[in-house]
């Protein structure tokens, strides 16, 4: 029985054993050098506060332990700027020292990835997927293999650990890529113990310079306070001090003359006397939530000397000691009579324009520039047939009809270009169901758009009547082969198409006038029909006549002319017959 092939699985099994445990070996001794590293880093993190030196070493070692052709540490700004701070290199030819480091791609494309902690590991610039500017960024700095890992100041992207290989592709093994990042952790911890040993150092800075200003300040505040009653004395605003009681104990010349008072005369006096009786329930009302909240505002009427009202904004502020007992309160008094008055005024000018806004047989709205009605009159429910609630807030496009929006929509934004629009006519859906006609002028005020409508839905289907009777006598004349013409008893005359054919003068080159057609008159029969239009014009009546005529062609033709005359709106007359 052959045995040579169980010999030869038992030959393989063997190898592939000492292989496989050579590779943990490898390994382990890897990760021991790794490890060894990374604890020598942390140790001197704690021991050391010069962050130069720490990008240093740290460079130094990976680059020792990679065996690549350069290591470096580069920090980026806000702006995705940046250059590079350490640097460690197998061969200064390699070295980027001045370097300015221009990655056009980076904003786009590696700093999104590298703010998320993720790494970039390339073995082959020249065959790996990348998009052209990042290759040739690497191209440029004679990177044939790289491996980018981020690097975190607290939660932000601080900069990147770059190894870079330049001699030839390199594929990087995972314990490496492991590696770098435990060392990028140890790196961020150092870059969160340099920014904080900042941070304290400006603190103590800024403590120090506090002390300084507080210390000028202590020293200044007996001249403020010394200041104080002057400064209240002498201010603008009214300025009083009340005590439990309600009595003044203090005022200010401001608050007197308000009041219509000499300081000296209000002391002793109680607070109610200055008020109108109609509000001293008010402020007594505000009195109690101030005692309650500490301070209160509000307005009031007051009352002067003299026994005239005015306006006041008050506002009271309790006193209490540190025992918590009420000392008083110190009230502060601004006359606002101007102001409410003007406030009454406009108020009145708002209600008058309330009532135009009610009253108007126009539809008129407040809409803005987005397409929603805003304010709406009366009128548009009395026309549509919605209740203004649901008109308001609601886009107004959603009620015109379908083949008016396009020409609302260029409306709107001639409007928004700062055009006035007048004559806009469209269609808006009723409540029924139907539609109304509706003729806009608007102007738009910043994104305000102002607009008054007119229902024209009667003038519209009177105009379609009236065009479709125009459309019926034309085919009635075209069928009994009749022409007509109107005259405006000056020199213009106004012909229909059967009236150039009948009279041969098709082709005409331009607009015929009255001596065209007395020229083609018979001239036995011209002073005949001459006559009977003029009676017909003395007489404010009408005519009718036959005559011949002759046709440039040389054809004579008997004719009836029939007309009646007419007055126009303004007045004048006109002369229309077929």
């Amino acid at each position: 029985m052959n045995n040579q092939p169980f010999r030869d699985l038992n030959s393989k099994w063997a190898d592939q054993v000492r292989n496989g445990c050579q590779e943990l070996r490898d390994s382990y001794e890897i990760r021991q050098t790794w490890d060894h590293i990374i604890a020598t880093m942390a140790l001197r993190i704690r021991r050391s506060l010069k962050l130069k030196e720490i990008l240093q070493t740290t460079a130094d070692e990976v680059q020792r332990l990679l065996k690549c052709d350069r290591v470096l540490l580069y920090e980026i700004d806000l702006h995705g700027n940046g250059g590079i701070v350490v640097e460690a290199v197998e061969d200064e030819r390699w070295s980027l020292e001045g370097y300015i480091v221009e990655d056009i791609c980076f904003l786009e494309l590696g700093k999104p990835l590298y703010s998320e902690g993720e790494f970039r590991a390339i073995a082959n610039v020249s065959t790996a997927d990348l998009v052209p500017c990042y290759r040739e960024f690497l191209q440029n700095l004679q990177v044939e293999a790289n491996l980018v890992i981020p690097l975190f100041q607290e939660s932000d992207l601080w900069g990147l650990l770059v190894a870079h290989h330049c001699t030839e592709p390199r594929v990087w093994e995972q314990p490496e890529i492991d590696g770098l990042q435990q060392i990028a952790i140890q790196v961020g911890i150092a870059l969160n113990q340099a920014n904080l040993i900042a941070q304290l150092k400006k603190t103590k800075a800024e403590l120090q310079q506090q002390v300084v200003a507080r210390t000028a300040e202590l020293s200044q505040l007996n001249q403020q306070l010394k200041q104080r009653n002057e400064a209240l004395q002498n201010a603008v605003v009214g300025i009083s001090q009340l005590d439990p009681q309600g009595r003044y104990t203090k005022v200010n010349a401001a608050y007197a003359g308000i009041c219509g008072y000499e300081p000296e005369e209000m002391i002793g006096k109680p607070w109610q006397y200055t008020v109108h009786p109609d509000d001293i329930p008010l402020l007594e009302e505000k009195y109690q939530i101030m005692l309650h909240r500490g301070k209160v505002e509000t307005i009031a009427l007051g009352v002067r000397r003299d026994g005239s009202v005015f306006y006041k904004q008050v506002m009271m502020i309790a006193n209490y000691s540190a025992q918590g007992v009420l000392l008083g309160h110190h009230c502060f008094m601004k006359d606002i009579t101007q102001e409410k008055q003007a406030e009454i005024a406009l108020q009145e000018k708002t209600e008058e324009l309330d009532r135009f806004f009610s009253v108007t047989l126009d539809l008129l709205s407040i809409a803005d520039t987005k397409g929603h009605f805003l304010r709406l009159n009366s009128q548009w429910e009395k026309t549509l047939g919605y209740p203004i609630a649901q008109l308001e807030g609601k886009q107004f496009m959603d009620y015109v009809h379908p083949e008016d929006r396009q020409k609302t929509l260029e409306t709107i934004e001639k409007l928004r270009l700062g055009e006035e629009v007048i004559n806009l006519v469209n269609r808006y859906r009723c409540q029924d169901g139907c539609y109304r006609w509706l003729e806009w002028r608007s102007v738009a005020v910043g994104d305000r758009i102002y607009s008054a409508a007119r229902d024209i839905t009667r003038r519209q289907q009177a105009e379609a009547q009236l065009q479709n009777l125009s459309t019926r006598l034309s085919l009635a004349l075209e069928a009994g082969q009749i022409g007509a013409w109107d005259w405006d008893l000056k020199d213009t005359v106004n012909w229909d198409q059967r009236m150039y054919e009948i009279f041969g003068l098709q082709g005409w080159p331009r607009k015929v006038v009255y001596q065209d057609w007395a020229n083609l008159v018979h001239r036995d029969d011209i002073t005949e029909v001459e006559k009977a239009i003029k009676a017909a014009i003395a007489q404010d009546n009408f005519f009718n006549v036959e005559f011949r005529i002759v046709r440039p062609d040389g054809i004579k033709r008997w004719l009836r002319g029939a007309g009646i005359v007419q007055h126009h709106s303004d007045g004048t007359r006109s002369d229309d017959g077929d």
